[in-house]
């Protein structure tokens, strides 16, 4: 039996050294706003992307989230260090090959498209493993039910 060579996908760009594109561009954007229920109380408020706060846990891992202004139970939007960062960025790296490939369309390269997808599908997988560490390593579930003023 013969090994087969595991090929990485072609990608649209590289990143640059100490570049972050997760940040979004914010400028020229109405804030957006979001109508939220509370899961704990039921009650009903807005949420706004200045709302959501952000903890440095140790090392690089950062969690982010937002608290019900009713019963001040916390929900997690986010928790993550450089590796789930990195990831997130090579999975919007794939995700922009994959629109690339569709924008062809007859001229679509499956080939491409499919190693894409898979490559996509493989690095979701390690950031949902590596985050669900993270929460469990830093008590995220019992932080989020901590009573805060």
């Amino acid at each position: 039996m013969s090994k087969q060579k595991k090929m990485k996908p072609k990608l649209l760009k590289v990143l640059k050294k100490n570049q972050n594109p997760n940040q979004v561009e914010m400028e020229n954007q109405e804030p957006q706003v979001l109508k939220l229920n509370c899961d704990n109380c039921e009650h009903k408020f807005e949420l706004e992307a200045g709302a959501i706060q952000t903890e440095f846990l140790g090392g690089d891992v950062e969690w982010r989230f937002f608290s019900c202004p009713n019963c001040r139970i916390r929900f997690t939007t986010y928790v993550g260090d450089k590796r789930v960062e990195k990831g997130i960025a090579r999975r919007n790296l794939y995700r922009k090959a994959i629109q690339g490939e569709l924008a062809k369309g007859e001229d679509l390269s499956q080939k491409i498209y499919w190693e894409n997808q898979q490559a996509d599908s493989e690095e979701a997988k390690k950031i949902d493993r590596r985050t669900r560490r993270l929460k469990k390593e830093w008590k995220i579930d019992e932080r989020e039910k901590e009573f805060v003023l």
